[in-house]
């Protein structure tokens, strides 16, 4: 049975795509891109652009129904342009392409109420968005702009603007959040930060306790959206037997990823950790209390970003309330994002968890049953490996957790 669905992209890519070049939806792009009504599509489209000279498009799908199960491969029957004209008589919309290079680039580096605030040339601009481009951008996104986003906009005054086109992102950060309505729960995708290029995994060496499966799901997160990460143990002054906490962190050093231990209180690894930082759009996340705001404050001392304690009893506190992007002294910006108690995935399936965990794609030896997912498969050569003390037994149990419910 076949189905229509709409793909939003760049005009370049859906003129490869209207020609027979499927190469950009075989992996499971069409469940999680593909919409069934054109307007999301559009918003897909108004969003595509990463360059200036880039310009929206719509493809038009024809593909086996069950395409759409997520982890399917897309089967594609048809696949053809839409015209301007097209669009135009469905929906009274229009792509407006022209004169978008000419006007100043500027980044949302926080949201303020129904408009945003711009940085533009070292200046800040309360921007709203222009009015055509609002039911696009809304439809099925859980917000039209994000902190991180990249924009191009008017400027009225020395003080306002209007954003005109918002264009394409390179990474999306974001989890699940879960609403209880009663015995239902419904999960929906929140993205967070856009066109971030490093995370700061905060963990707190003592207070809140440390949480190895919490780094081992963000680095996951990390990973499917093409970011790069960076364990960091902060608090460590508070621990006065530092062996644990060299033990666990050179785990995640071994694997290949970058690691750092920090005080805010005595300055150790700070300077390592701003060095890494610069030229990023870094995001610092965690635990509520893990000390992410006292760590931007020992970095860049006139942030002045408000902090509390920790309460012994409940945990972490939060501090931080909404998503703000500052700008670094030397090039960059960092985020600090509210502190959460619980973290879901966004759009990554069991079945492909394994492609997340490097030292799995490490090992030389493969596994006598093919495909093999690491949970339980006679002659898995995963499982060997952590008998054997390669693959470390808390990553296993991160794997077998998140395989299980996420």
């Amino acid at each position: 049975m076949a189905k229509t669905v709409y793909y939003g992209t760049t005009m370049e890519e859906a003129q490869r795509i209207a020609e027979g070049d499927y190469a950009t939806l075989v992996d499971g792009m069409i469940y999680t891109q593909a919409h069934l009504r054109l307007m999301p599509a559009i918003g897909d489209a108004e969003r595509c652009r990463v360059k200036d000279e880039d310009q929206p498009a719509v493809v038009h799908l024809q593909i086996k129904y069950k395409s759409l199960s997520p982890g399917n491969k897309a089967k594609i029957r048809s696949a053809r342009l839409m015209t301007d004209k097209e669009i135009l008589h469905l929906t009274g919309y229009t792509f407006n392409r022209a004169g978008f290079g000419d006007l100043p680039s500027g980044i949302v580096v926080r949201l303020c109420h129904r408009d945003y605030m711009i940085e533009c040339d070292g200046r800040e601009y309360r921007c709203s968005l222009r009015r055509k481009l609002t039911p696009v951008l809304r439809s099925g996104s859980d917000k039209p702009l994000t902190v991180g986003d990249r924009v191009k906009l008017t400027l009225v005054d020395d003080h306002t603007g209007v954003i005109e086109t918002v264009m394409g992102r390179t990474t999306a950060y974001g989890r699940t959040r879960v609403r209880t309505d009663g015995p239902r729960q419904t999960r929906r995708p929140s993205t967070v930060l856009a066109n971030l290029s490093g995370l700061i995994i905060v963990n707190a060496a003592l207070q809140p306790p440390l949480k190895p499966a919490m780094i081992d799901k963000f680095l996951v997160i990390a990973a499917f959206n093409g970011i790069c990460p960076i364990v960091c143990l902060n608090k460590i002054d508070l621990v006065e037997d530092q062996q644990p906490l060299l033990d666990l962190i050179g785990i995640y050093r071994d694997i290949g990823y970058d690691t750092v231990m920090t005080s805010a209180e005595t300055g150790e690894g700070i300077d390592e950790l701003r060095a890494w930082m610069q030229h990023k759009t870094s995001g610092l996340v965690g635990t509520s209390g893990v000390g992410k705001s006292s760590l931007l404050n020992a970095i860049q001392t006139d942030l002045r970003i408000a902090t509390k304690g920790v309460n012994e009893r409940k945990g972490g506190r939060h501090t931080t309330s909404a998503t703000q992007l500052y700008p670094l002294e030397g090039g960059g910006y960092v985020a600090d994002t509210p502190g959460i108690r619980t973290l879901q995935f966004m759009n990554i399936e069991p079945q492909v968890l394994r492609q997340y965990f490097p030292e799995m794609q490490q090992l030389k030896e493969p596994c006598h049953t093919q495909p093999c997912y690491h949970t339980g498969e006679p002659g898995c050569a995963v499982k060997k490996a952590v008998e054997d003390g390669i693959m470390a037994p808390s990553r296993y149990e991160s794997y077998l957790r998140f395989c299980g419910g996420r």
